[in-house]
C-alpha cells in the first residue's frame, strides 16, 4: 500500500507539473497574441479582457503583462500610437483589476 500511494504521489505531482508548464504555454501564446495582433487593432473593445481574466489566476502573469505594456511604453523605438495604446491597456487593466495590490 506504501508503495502505491507514492506512486499516486508522484503522479500528482507530474501532473501538477504538467499543469505549470500549460499554463505557462498559454500565459506565452496570451502575450504574443496581445502584443502582435490584439495592440495594433484598431478600437478593440473586448478581446483584451480575455487576458485581464487570465491575469487574475496567476500574479506572476499579472507581471509579466504589464512589463510588456510598460516596457513598449519607455521604448522609444515604439511607435507614440503603439505606446500610447500600451498606456491605456495598462491603466484601463489597473483600474478594473481589484486583485491587484498598489504598494
Amino acid at each position: 500500500e506504501g508503495a502505491r500511494a507514492s506512486a499516486t504521489g508522484d503522479s500528482a505531482m507530474g501532473d501538477e507539473a504538467e499543469g505549470a508548464a500549460d499554463a505557462e504555454a498559454l500565459q506565452a501564446a496570451l502575450l504574443t497574441a496581445f502584443h502582435s495582433s490584439i495592440l495594433s487593432t484598431y478600437k478593440c473593445r473586448s478581446t483584451q479582457f480575455l487576458l485581464f481574466l487570465a491575469c487574475s489566476f496567476d500574479d506572476a502573469f499579472t507581471d509579466a503583462f504589464l512589463d510588456l505594456l510598460l516596457t513598449q511604453v519607455e521604448n522609444g523605438r515604439v511607435h507614440g500610437e503603439a505606446r500610447v495604446a500600451c498606456s491605456a491597456y495598462a491603466g484601463s487593466f489597473l483600474a478594473r483589476a481589484a486583485f491587484v495590490g498598489i504598494g
